[in-house]
């Protein structure tokens, strides 16, 4: 009878530290709300508020050498006060794809993300800020 020995992986975390440390690396342009912390933006400012949606994980290939492959989006929302434009709020937007391009292999601790096509999304606006969220999908393949 064989034992298999269960190795713990951390996809999860080693997805959102390589993500994280790239927008610390790449973005200076305006202050960051991370995940879990507490920010009071000021009115005058803009501000980012990255954020990894995972989505499913499935089986992409068989056998003892098979993968699974995680895939989600990084969806980062760009928060400008009302009438700042929208010319500011898309250059913003575009500098932020610029930090995740189609074909970016990202490296992790022991494997890697690759991003797809990241786009703009329909922006929103409120009483004081206008917000443009900016989608990057991509995916990461493990082995269990």
């Amino acid at each position: 009878m064989s034992h298999r020995r269960w190795r713990v992986t951390t996809t999860y975390k080693d997805i959102r530290d390589a993500v994280k440390n790239r927008i610390v690396a790449g973005w200076t342009t305006t202050a960051i709300h991370w995940t879990a912390t507490k920010l009071n933006p000021t009115i005058a400012s803009p501000w980012i508020q990255p954020r990894l949606l995972f989505g499913s994980a499935r089986a992409v290939s068989l056998g003892p050498l098979g993968h699974n492959r995680i895939a989600g989006d990084l969806h980062c929302n760009i928060f400008l006060p009302v009438g700042s434009g929208d010319d500011e709020a898309m250059t913003y937007a575009d500098s932020f794809r610029a930090l995740f391009p189609r074909g970016l292999l990202l490296p992790t601790a022991n494997k890697s993300v690759t991003f797809e096509t990241p786009e703009v999304i329909q922006a929103l606006e409120d009483e004081d800020w206008f917000q443009v969220p900016v989608i990057c999908p991509f995916y990461s393949d493990e082995q269990p």
